[in-house]
Formats: structure tokens, sequence, C-alpha cells
């Protein structure tokens, strides 16, 4: 019988694809959107590969030199200028940090942002839900406390997936199946990307209100006065500092355009362009996070006058991060965790 990943896990071993490729192809059936599948499938055809190998020769070849000089210092062989190797490394330390930055998206585009929407009970949270949906997913009524749990689903903003909760809204209250709503509402802005805070434009901002905002534990956070169709003007920027205020209808759609805009400026989707290549996984940041911090502390060692033997352990510490990497010098459990997640054969 196939194991989970093992086709794919062939190939790796055989040569045929580096890890970074395989782990693509984990990525492209799991996409959520078209652009998650396109960014997959160019870490498929070895972009990531490419640019991680790139940096990976030029320091090599920097190493070689450096460690002839070391095991020749008794001979008059030309030495390498130490501003030359700075140089060198400072360019490959700017190029890793790039890829490095890229996980932001390459986590977004597999995991997908989440985003909270929070508010007291009854001023349009569900209703927002919905009209973003463009369909009828959540109850809406004129009752306070309709929904009492998390409601989630997924929607595209420029081609990056969106997980939008619909929370319960936070209010004091003696029902018990409520109040479980509610700490799960407290645990969704936790672990949200982004909160999205709604007022009830028509009741301004109450004490409740403020409450519940200056108990938001998230630096992301978009203020939202809904129901601006019941009133005439609304001035909310003096209670929410720094803070953008927008004002919607949700049950009319307006400023939803304006409100998907200013999620998309938060995650910096602007910033993205398929021709990146990018980090999608955990273990290749956290291999990239390491290669980096050893290129820097290589660095340092240079600019504090060190002997070359010291500064070369911090290069060679470096090609090992990247071989994580790209697989050249990955554990067995390493391997075996990245394709147990695989569909049976794959």
């Amino acid at each position: 019988m196939a194991e989970p990943g093992e086709f794919t896990r062939r190939a790796f071993l055989n040569g045929r694809i580096s890890l970074s490729q395989a782990e693509a192809v984990a990525a492209a059936i799991e996409a959520k959107s078209e652009l998650a599948l396109k960014a997959a499938a160019r870490n498929l055809k070895g972009e990531l590969f490419n640019e991680i190998d790139a940096i990976k020769t030029k320091i090599r070849e920097l190493l070689t030199l450096i460690e002839a000089e070391i095991d020749f210092s008794d001979e008059e062989i030309d030495k390498i200028p130490i501003d030359q190797v700075k140089s060198t490394l400072e360019k490959q330390l700017a190029a890793s940090d790039e890829i490095l930055k890229s996980y932001n998206f390459g986590r977004g585009l597999r995991e997908g942002y989440r985003v909270a929407i929070v508010g007291r009970a009854n001023v349009g949270k569900s209703s927002l839900l919905n009209a973003l949906l463009k369909r009828q997913r959540a109850i809406v009524t004129e009752i306070p406390g309709t929904t009492r749990d998390t409601l989630t689903e997924w929607i595209e903003i420029d081609g990056f997936p969106v997980l939008l909760t619909d929370t319960a809204g936070l209010r004091k209250s003696v029902d018990m199946v409520e109040r479980i709503g509610q700490d799960r509402t407290r645990q969704e802005i936790e672990n949200a990307d982004l909160v999205l805070f709604m007022i009830d434009a028509a009741e301004g901002y109450t004490d409740e209100d403020k409450a519940i905002f200056e108990a938001i534990n998230n630096e992301h956070i978009i203020a939202l006065a809904n129901k601006i169709d019941l009133v005439e003007r609304v001035e909310l920027e003096r209670y929410f500092h720094n803070l953008q205020v927008l004002r919607i209808s949700a049950l009319y759609g307006t400023g939803l355009d304006e409100l998907k805009k200013s999620m998309a400026g938060t995650f910096h989707f602007d910033d993205f362009s398929l021709d990146m290549a990018v980090l999608s996984t955990q273990r290749q940041y956290e291999a990239m996070s390491s290669a980096c911090e050893s290129l820097s502390r290589a660095l340092e060692e240079i600019r504090a006058g060190q002997p070359a033997e010291v500064y070369a352990l911090f290069i060679r510490e470096t090609l090992d991060h990247l071989g994580d990497l790209t697989g050249e010098t990955t554990s067995e459990d390493i391997l075996n965790d990245i394709f147990g997640r695989f569909c049976i054969g794959k």
C-alpha cells in the first residue's frame, strides 16, 4: 500500500525535485484560491529553490576562498580583501531577508488571513458577513444575541483567501450558551490577523462599545460605523486614536468596497507579486530565519575584527540552514513529518 506522499517523496529522494518543490505539491493540492495555486505552481517549477541555490552558490564560493586562506595561511596566496567579504555577505543577507519577508504572504496564501467581526449585540455583524459573502449565511433578526457562536466563511480579496468570523455579541448575559459563545469571541480576537470593530452609527459610541474596544487584544483594528443609512452625519474619529474609521451600511452595501481596500492595505496585498519566491511553510521560514541569523552573526564578527576562523564558522552554519530549506541536509524525522501530511500516494 502506498504511504502518504510516497510518490512525491520518491521523486525527492531520487533527485528529481527539491524539498521545496515537494512541499509545493502539497501547497497546490491545498490551495484555497487561484492566486495560492499560481504561487504553488511557481515553487513547483523551482523558483524558490533557484533563488536559494543562487544565494548558496555565492556564499559557498566565498567560503571556499576564506577556508583556502585559513588552510594555507603560511603560504603566499592572494587573500580576498575583507571589504569584499563584507560586501558579498551583505548582498546575500539582503537577498535572504527579502525571501524571509515573503513568508507573510506564503502563510496567508496557505492558511488564509483571519478576520474577526467584533462588537456588542445587534450592531450588524451578521449582516456584514452576509453582505461580504453576497448571500444569507448568518441568521439576522432584531433580537439581540441572535448569534451565539462563531460563524466562519471564506472570501477572496485580491486573490488572497480571507476567513471571516462572525462572532457573538459581547454583553452581560446569564445565558450559559451565549457566554460560551462570547468566550469563543475573545479567543477569535486574539487569533485574528485583523479585527473589524463595529458600532451602531445610529446609537453612537456607547459605554458598552468603549468597554469592548478597550478589551480588544489585537494590534490590527479597523473601526466600522454601521447603519449610516439611518443617520445624516456621524463623527467618531475622536474616540479612536490613530485608527481608521469607515462608515458603512451592511444592509445597502455602502462602503464595502472601501472596506475591502482597507483590509487589503492592512495585509499589504499590493506588495505581493507572483515574481516573488515565496516561503510557504513554517519549516521553510524557520530554516531561512536561522540562515539570516547566522549570516548576520558572521558580519558582526567581521566588523568586530575577529579572525577568519571565527566568522567562517557562522558562514558554514548559514549553508547548513539553507541546505535544510532545500532538503540537502534535512533529517529523516523532518521528512517523515512533511510527507506524512500528504494524501495517500500523491
